[in-house]
């Protein structure tokens, strides 16, 4: 008789949450792009984008009250977050969530309810992307031609090996039978580097979004 092999278990699991960033989300670059935005759609577009970004919000964060937390076995990453040598990640998340970040003080509400907050990016990486957003930004803002495919290549890469590191350290993280919750912007893809074992799970499903041409 042939023994069939039994399936692989999944023993953990990964809620996803993409974020739908608002300028309090992007520090020092959020002036810039709501003066951008402004300038292209004006106004009435720009209320109506931030109406539809609370909406969004309002429903994660009703999703996220009904997740049971397990101390010690509940961990929460985040798009931007580094991994620090000081402990400095709540520090961090705390500082946005005070600035009015909806993603950020959902993380605050996670780890006060017993949640682990984990370092999630690399420092170097994500200084790297900081420069060439702020380069796009420029370019869009000048009007300047000839520059754009080459920083767009460039967005691309860093946000290749951001993914990478980011899948990376929810595989050497993530313990067996744990829960995690990563939220992480709409235009990232860690599915294929993370490992198989892990069960990823979309609580919220929205179009994927496009950068601005």
């Amino acid at each position: 008789m042939k023994i069939e092999p039994k399936p692989q278990q999944l023993d953990r699991k990964l809620l996803y949450f993409p974020i739908v960033h608002t300028p309090a989300d992007m520090g020092k670059l959020g002036d810039a792009v709501k003066s951008l935005y402004l300038r292209k759609m004006g106004r009435t577009a720009w209320n109506r984008k931030i109406d539809l970004v609370n909406k969004f919000w309002d429903q994660v964060a009703e999703i996220i009250s009904n997740v049971q937390i397990e101390e010690t076995t509940t961990r929460v990453y985040q798009d931007g977050l580094p991994v620090t040598n000081n402990g400095k990640e709540f520090e961090i998340i705390k500082k946005l969530a005070d600035s009015g970040s909806r993603n950020h003080l959902l993380v605050v509400g996670l780890v006060e309810r017993g949640a682990i907050l984990m370092g999630t990016e690399s420092i170097d990486l994500l200084m790297a992307e900081y420069d060439i957003t702020k380069k796009h930004l420029e370019n869009q803002s000048s009007g300047k031609p000839g520059m754009g495919k080459k920083i767009r290549e460039s967005e691309d890469d860093i946000l290749k090996k951001r993914d990478q590191f980011i899948a990376s350290r929810i595989n050497q993280t993530l313990g067996e039978g744990e829960l995690g919750i990563i939220f992480l912007g709409m235009l990232h893809d860690i599915k294929p580097w993370l490992s198989e074992d892990i069960e990823v799970v979309f609580p919220v499903l929205i179009e994927a979004g496009r950068r601005p041409s």
